[in-house]
């Protein structure tokens, strides 16, 4: 009690009296002790943003750990969410898959939060343990140097009043008690300013944590790519041996090997629906069939629900023409190929009809096996089509102008019809209607569906 009214006294003779006052420490270690600050600040900063972005709550499990960490928790979702899917949805088989991705993927954050928690949080943490004992040290440093300034100012004052004559031996009783408060000061200090230099000394550790960090960044990140890398092409595999995908816009091949087909679905559905109801009917693919039956018609083929029955109970043979001339024009590569084009246009250009005859056999000589078969099921139809002209009006000169932007267009236009001048669009034709006429020749034999 009596040594705090001291340093009461001597602190108040010192801010009111500018008594004498001890410097606590040197300039160089003031200057260490505010680095040390600084170096606490930066470190509880990190340690504590990084802390406060991971998964762990205190007393968690990991199995409820690894449910909070995003990647684990979407793939959870996923896997529900596809499971209430038929099997045979291909939505279900990639979100099942994903979700497993994900959890995977979770599993490895989880094995990262883990060890930034131990080697990251940790570490920088302890800097602020140590930079507050530091504060600790200093604090009971400035009390002792209160101490020993009280006691110099009480030991001078003695002096005074022993030359006076005063009690010597008071005198001597203050200067031990100062001396010893000296002794306290300098020991306190130099542990202080020990304590100070061997946590500045620790600096390039802690800077090697933040490195541990990236590291452990990187070794995530690979961890998961190696898993996507694994897994994606195992879910591109299963994408496109799929059959339930829209066949508008679909490459043709592409079409054919996953639907595991000859010609392809649109079409067939499309000829035989034609050729059993509609081979008769006047202006068939010149008039346009009802706009909300065309969109029906169009997405069950793309959600491939449209069997013969669909198109039979649509009653509308202009709608099942209509969609098969959207299905033939939307293909990326047309029927007739843009790798022949050229060979077309020359064929057609030749100077007789038999030239002309032989040199389009050539070409549809050429012609990669699917394309000639989806061709000659076309074209054979098309015949038969025109054979029936007094009824329906459609000749093969008639048929070849409507459906010649379905079959075969430029590369250049890319297939837009209002960037053919008449006489490129004369030649498309042209091709297209000598195959009609001459479809026993091109393509000799009955086609079976037919």
């Amino acid at each position: 009690m009596k040594k705090n009214f001291f340093r009461v006294k001597q602190l108040v003779d010192q801010t009111v009296s500018r008594a004498e006052q001890s410097e606590v420490l040197t300039e160089d270690v003031q200057s260490a002790e505010k680095h040390v600050e600084l170096l606490r600040q930066t470190c509880g900063t990190m340690s504590r943003k990084i802390n406060s972005v991971l998964s762990k709550n205190e007393g968690t499990q990991v199995d409820k750990r690894l449910k909070k960490i995003p990647e684990s928790a979407i793939g959870h979702t996923m896997i529900e969410s596809g499971g209430v899917l038929g099997e045979k949805s291909i939505l279900r088989d990639l979100l099942i898959d994903c979700g497993q991705i994900g959890n995977k993927i979770g599993a490895e954050m989880l094995g990262h939060e883990v060890d930034v928690e131990k080697n990251v949080v940790e570490p920088l943490s302890q800097v602020e343990n140590e930079a507050a004992n530091i504060v600790k040290a200093r604090r009971n440093l400035n009390k002792l140097i209160l101490d020993m300034d009280s006691a110099r100012t009480r030991y001078r004052n003695a002096q005074k009043q022993a030359t006076s004559g005063g009690n010597v031996a008071k005198v001597d009783g203050i200067k031990e008690e100062l001396e010893e408060a000296q002794l306290k000061v300098e020991m306190n200090r130099d542990g202080l300013a020990a304590d100070i230099y061997a946590l500045l000394a620790k600096e390039a550790d802690f800077a090697k944590v933040i490195l541990h960090f990236a590291e452990s960044q990187r070794k995530y990140h690979l961890a998961a790519l190696k898993v996507l890398d694994e897994h994606i092409p195992l879910l591109e595999t299963k994408w496109k041996s799929h059959i339930q995908k829209p066949v508008f816009g679909c490459d043709l091949d592409e079409h054919l090997r996953i639907s595991g087909r000859t010609i392809a679905h649109p079409i067939e559905i499309c000829v035989i629906t034609l050729y059993e109801t509609g081979v008769d009917e006047e202006g068939i693919f010149r008039i346009a069939g009802g706009a909300s039956k065309v969109r029906k018609f169009r997405a069950a083929l793309d959600a491939n629900l449209a069997d013969l029955g669909f198109a039979l109970e649509l009653h509308d043979v202009h709608i099942v023409a209509g969609i098969l001339k959207s299905y033939l024009r939307e293909l990326p590569d047309p029927l007739f190929s843009l790798a022949l084009y050229d060979d077309w246009i020359n064929a057609i250009k030749s100077p007789d009809q038999e030239t002309r005859l032989n040199a389009l056999g050539e070409v549809i000589d050429k012609l990669p096996e699917s394309r000639w078969n989806n061709i000659r099921y076309l074209i054979k139809f098309f015949h038969e089509l025109s054979r029936r002209h007094e009824h329906n009006k459609m000749t093969s000169q008639n048929l070849a102008i409507v459906l010649a932007p379905s079959l075969l267009w430029s590369p250049v236009n890319n297939g837009d019809a209002l960037s053919l001048n008449m006489s490129l669009a004369n030649t498309h034709a042209a091709v297209i209607e000598h195959l009609i006429m001459f479809a026993d020749r091109f393509f000799p034999g009955e086609v079976i569906a037919l």
